[in-house]
């Protein structure tokens, strides 16, 4: 497709630089009438949903590169302000925000010197944990054209299986895409410990809060705290000046799967606006 076609209700275009062209196609409800059934603007329209928007930028004799920092925070602007243009910069990857509430498999917590690192094998550093095994045959070794790579999915030309599977095998590679364990009638399963969990942090406060805390219950106090930290807990202040340490994340109102602590998971995918992929 070119930047010569017709722009209509249904099918837009401009030139963004020479060589770049900004499509967006929406499906309105005449869009069969606005082209032809052999126009490549109706063959993309004739897949989509109606209602549904698509957008892309295509490029002729383009050039790729993967940029970015070996290690730590950097603002996307100072990674880009040195790059010759035009160019379309595109953020990628999947990166460890949060390295204690995940884990391998059959592994223990990771920990914070985890923070940032990569998920999956990448030329920009060796700072990389792997993905899960379970996705394995979904994952996608991006290589641009200077060499550079990086590792991401799911392919978004290809269809995922959704389905949700029965709640006993939600743990296995059916319930890889699934965040949540749900009943038979389609509700999410409540986590049988979560006011046991609510019960801790009241009890926390109590005790912090009270005289005895500081003759007699300091120590036991902390070892209990520092057991806590090893599971992934963190103390987390409340604005009313209470403390949260067993209810705070990782835990949850629902139970969730084992999947959804895989370092990276990809349960995320049946969650509302988390569809994430390449093409």
């Amino acid at each position: 497709m070119n930047s010569t076609s017709r722009n209509s209700l249904a099918y837009f275009n401009r030139v963004l630089a020479p060589g770049i062209v900004q499509h967006r196609f929406h499906r309105v409800p005449d869009w069969d009438t606005q082209f032809g059934p052999r126009t490549p603007e109706y063959t993309v329209l004739l897949v989509m949903k109606n209602g549904g928007v698509y957008s892309l930028i295509s490029f002729e004799k383009s050039h790729t590169s993967l940029i970015g920092p070996a290690e730590g925070l950097v603002h996307p602007t100072d990674i880009i302000q040195n790059q010759r243009g035009p160019a379309l910069f595109v953020t990628g990857g999947f990166f460890l925000h949060f390295p204690s509430y995940f884990k391998p498999p059959g592994g223990e917590p990771l920990h914070n010197e985890f923070f940032n690192w990569t998920v999956g094998e990448t030329s920009l550093t060796q700072n990389s944990v792997p993905f899960d095994p379970a996705y394995a045959d979904v994952m996608k070794k991006r290589v641009m054209s200077d060499g550079s790579f990086y590792t991401t999915g799911p392919s978004l030309n290809e269809e995922l299986d959704l389905s949700m599977p029965h709640f006993t095998r939600v743990n296995s590679p059916a319930g890889r895409y699934h965040y949540l364990a749900y009943d038979d009638t389609g509700h999410p399963i409540p986590n049988p410990i979560w006011k046991d969990l609510q019960a801790f942090d009241r009890t926390y406060n109590d005790i912090l809060n009270s005289k005895a805390y500081h003759v007699m219950g300091g120590p036991s106090l902390a070892i209990e705290l520092e057991c806590l930290r090893q599971t992934g807990r963190v103390v987390k202040k409340q604005r009313d000046g209470s403390v949260k340490v067993a209810s705070v994340r990782p835990a949850h109102t629902h139970i969730r799967t084992s999947w959804a602590f895989a370092p990276t998971n990809l349960s995320h995918a049946t969650q509302p606006n988390e569809r994430s992929g390449i093409s």
